[in-house]
Order: C-alpha cells, then sequence, then structure tokens
C-alpha cells in the first residue's frame, strides 16, 4: 500500500495554516478533499479489548492520546475533537485533558477535525479507589475499661489514603458478645473482664476484613504522660507578667485512660509564679521556677515529668517556646505554609533567629507547586496558650527586599479563635529596605489568647512569597 503520510503533509499545512489564521474551532468547515484518508482509523489508547477507557476517580485528570493506523500517517494532536456524553461524569479540555469529577460511565468520542468520518469512540468509566488495606495500631494494646467505652476509629486506618469510600464498620465478632458491645460506629463498650475480637469491614466493594483484638480491663492507668513540646520551657527566661498553660500543650496516654487528669506541683518559686490546679501560670516576680507533672492516678505507671524556667525582671518580650501559630490557608500538600529551601514553616517566625522565615505565597501566585487563589486574605493566628495582656510588638521582616514584606497589616484578638476583635488597623510595618528589618510600636491595650494578623497591603505583582522573619509581643 503507498503510504499515506505523503498526502497528509499537504492537507495538515493547510490546517496548521487555518489553525493560525483564525484558530482551531471545531465549526470552520474545511474546503480540502480528504479522499486519501479513507484507510485511516483511530484508536484511544489504554482501551481495553472491551473498548473501555477505565481511570481512577482520584487521579483527578487523565491525558487522552490517540493511536494512528497505518502508524506512518501522522496526525496533529491540535487536530481532534473530543467530546463526552455526560459532562458531569468529567469535562475535557481541547487539547485532550480529561478533568474526572465522579465515579460513573459516559460515552468518549474523538473525531479528526479535517474529516469527522474518521472518528473513534469507547467507554469512559470512572472508577472509585478502592481500599486496599486496613491498619490496624495497636501500639500496647487496645484496653478498654470495664463499662466504659473506647473509639476504635483513632486505631484504625485505610491504605490508601486516597480512598474514595473510606468508610468502615464495626462488629462483635461471634463468642464475644458478652465481652463487649458496638454502642455506636466504632464505639465500644466493655463488659466484663478479658479479650475480645471485633471485626472491622470495608465498605466500598473491596471485600477487606481485619480482625482488632481488644482487651476489657479493670482501671486503666495513664502509661505516658506526653510533653507534647512543653519541656522548651525548660532554662527559658520568662518576662515578668506572662501567663501560659501548659494544659493546653501536655497529655496524657492512652486517651482512655481511667482517669487522664494531671497533677501540677510547684517544687519551687512560690513567689515567682503563681498557678492553678490545672496548670495555668502566670510570671509574678523574679526568680527561680521548678514546676512537677504527675498522673493524678496515683497509680504509679507514668514517670513524673519536671519543667524548670526563670522568670527574669529584666525581660520585656514575652518567651515563645509554647506558642502555637496557623495560617489562613491550606496547600495541596497538606502544608499551611510554602517550602521556601530551608525556611517556611510558620513556627520559623517563633524561633528567635531573625536569619529563619515563614513563607506565604501571595494571592494570584503558584511558588512550587503551593498556590493561593485570587482574593485569598492571607493571614496567621498566633496561639498565647492563655489569655494575655500586652500593648506593644515586634514584627522582624526577611530582609530588605521589599518584595517579601507585608507592609500593612491589621492586628485582632480573640479568646475562641473564632470571635476576632479588632486591636489596630493597617499598621505600617514596611517596606523596610534599611537596616535594622525589624519595626516596633504601641498598640491598644489587648488581652487574648489568639493574636491574629491579617496582611492587609503588600507588593502584589514582584515576589512569589510573603515572609515573616519574627513576631512577638509584651506589655510596657
Amino acid at each position: 500500500m503507498k503510504s499515506i503520510y505523503k498526502y497528509l503533509i499537504a492537507p495538515f499545512g493547510l490546517i496548521a495554516a487555518l489553525c493560525l489564521a483564525i484558530g482551531c474551532s471545531e465549526e470552520y468547515k474545511y474546503d480540502t478533499d480528504y479522499s486519501s484518508y479513507d484507510n485511516v482509523s483511530l484508536k484511544i489508547n489504554l482501551v481495553d479489548e472491551n473498548d473501555v477507557l477505565s481511570v481512577k476517580l482520584a487521579n483527578k485528570t487523565h491525558a487522552l492520546t490517540i493511536a494512528v493506523t497505518p502508524e506512518d500517517a501522522f496526525i496533529d494532536p491540535k487536530a481532534y475533537i473530543y467530546e463526552l456524553g455526560d459532562n458531569t461524569v468529567a469535562s475535557v479540555s481541547v487539547d485532550g485533558t480529561l478533568t474526572l469529577l465522579k465515579v460513573g460511565e459516559t460515552t468518549l468520542t474523538v473525531k479528526f477535525r479535517g474529516n469527522k468520518e474518521i472518528t473513534t469512540s469507547c467507554k469512559l468509566k470512572v472508577e472509585p479507589t478502592l481500599v486496599s488495606d486496613v491498619i490496624i495500631s495497636a501500639g500496647d494494646g487496645i484496653k478498654v475499661e470495664e463499662e466504659k467505652t473506647v473509639d476504635l476509629a483513632g486505631y484504625v486506618a485505610v491504605i490508601p489514603s486516597s480512598a474514595d469510600n473510606q468508610l468502615l464498620t464495626y462488629s462483635v465478632k461471634e463468642g464475644y458478645e458478652d465481652m463487649v458491645e458496638i454502642i455506636e460506629g466504632s464505639v465500644v463498650k466493655g463488659l466484663q473482664q478479658g479479650p475480645a475480637i471485633i471485626m472491622v469491614n470495608t465498605t466500598d466493594g473491596s471485600n477487606i476484613s481485619k480482625e482488632l483484638n481488644l482487651e476489657v480491663t479493670g482501671k486503666i492507668p495513664v502509661s505516658e504522660i506526653k510533653m507534647n513540646g512543653a519541656e522548651k520551657l525548660n532554662g527559658k527566661k520568662v518576662a515578668v507578667g506572662q501567663a501560659f498553660d501548659l494544659a493546653t500543650v501536655i497529655t496524657t496516654y492512652p486517651v482512655n485512660a481511667s482517669n487522664p487528669d494531671l497533677r501540677y506541683t510547684l517544687v519551687s518559686g512560690a513567689d515567682a509564679v503563681s498557678m492553678d490546679e490545672h496548670g495555668l501560670i502566670t510570671a509574678l516576680a523574679a526568680g527561680e521556677v521548678e514546676i512537677k507533672i504527675e498522673a493524678a492516678d496515683d497509680m504509679g505507671v507514668a514517670p513524673a515529668q519536671t519543667i524548670k524556667f526563670t522568670v527574669d525582671a529584666a525581660q520585656s518580650w514575652f518567651e515563645r517556646a509554647l506558642w502555637k501559630i496557623d495560617s489562613s490557608i491550606k496547600f495541596s500538600n497538606g502544608n499551611n505554609y510554602t517550602t521556601d529551601g530551608s525556611n517556611g514553616p510558620l513556627e520559623l517566625a517563633l524561633d528567635g533567629k531573625a536569619g529563619t522565615y515563614l513563607a506565604l505565597t501571595k494571592p494570584g501566585k503558584d511558588y512550587n507547586g503551593h498556590k493561593t487563589p485570587n482574593g485569598h486574605q492571607l493571614f496567621v493566628v498566633v496561639d498565647l496558650t492563655a489569655e494575655q495582656e500586652f500593648n506593644y510588638f515586634q514584627y522582624v521582616h526577611r530582609n530588605n527586599n521589599k518584595n517579601f514584606q507585608v507592609w500593612n497589616l491589621t492586628m485582632y484578638g480573640s479568646n475562641d479563635n473564632e470571635n476576632f476583635t479588632l486591636i489596630k488597623k493597617d499598621i505600617p510595618v514596611g517596606p523596610n529596605t534599611t537596616s535594622p528589618f525589624k519595626y516596633e510600636g504601641a498598640i491598644p491595650d489587648a488581652k487574648c489568647r489568639y493574636i491574629k494578623l491579617e496582611f492587609s497591603t503588600f507588593d502584589p505583582t514582584n515576589g512569589y512569597n510573603l515572609c515573616i522573619a519574627e513576631f512577638n509581643v509584651c506589655k510596657k
């Protein structure tokens, strides 16, 4: 058979010229004689023997490619028209990129623009991502106290995390009905002491079933006191007047311990701080402080913990070792900050180092896959762990490059992290192009646990990220 390739060159020269002149629109009527294409056929790649193209919903998109027969025939990928029977299952762009919208089936048709009789079609099947495994994380064993309940959901995870239906069912294995009962969903109640088995089953059609071993016990002791970063306070200097709440940081394990409470004892420093039974501390005067943290169940299983710090009368800025920080955005990778080399994490604005900084991508920009939507209001919220009085703040820029700097910010306060009250609007912290790169200024007297810094103005064009090297407050 004579090669069809030479017949296709001239028509495609014409197609290319016409596309440049008016754009490749489906409505354009080609006048060229395409009789030489009679033996050309198309096939959508990855279609199976039943003419079905199966794609996973979790993939989100799929780029269509077309095989042309005979192999030496050439059709430019831009010369296809893509059609879907049901645009609620998926949508398709002019370049053949499928955007997967929901699980379902529809018809996919591909036509050659130059001769629409050259066409192919298949069934497009958008499939759910099924659970491939159920992982049970037992640690030192899952226990429930007699006549108490435990939620097993925290001990169970599905693989992959992108599975479309992650719903699991929990049931008592036959023979163990006298030991435990399902109260609701994944919540199990212990009936009498001894071992029990709970069956965990998937509901997405993957038919995975796992056994979860459970022990019904008497009193469950606290086995560990988790400091969760509270140990960072050791050796620090705290300003007079500063308040912080250890109970917002320190937790106990396991979560279903019979008595999960903690006992806080002031070993030394009674003149330096006040402390209530729940670990709420206020610095009063200079002195050395030692605090002992023990499990209140008096069962002696969990080792006691100790924190030692100094109240320094000469220090004005607050110690930030226990502070936490969050932002207004979560990127597609799950992070609430923009990675910028070794910088980016939000806590770098609280680490006492001017050379490190948090980073957030500006609205409408995309930096290394961190995309902030146009019009998004960027802000960060700093958790002081306890209600705190302050009337002065410090803000340190990354450097003297105004492209990365916040120029004006608005400050709010809150005690519940939901309802915020204005502290001061449009504070001019930049641009700062000369050293030092910090701003210090007075603000109205405030008393709150959470501080929101809303970024009012900055350069919207130059630079991808907003960066903050340091932030702190104090009472003067």
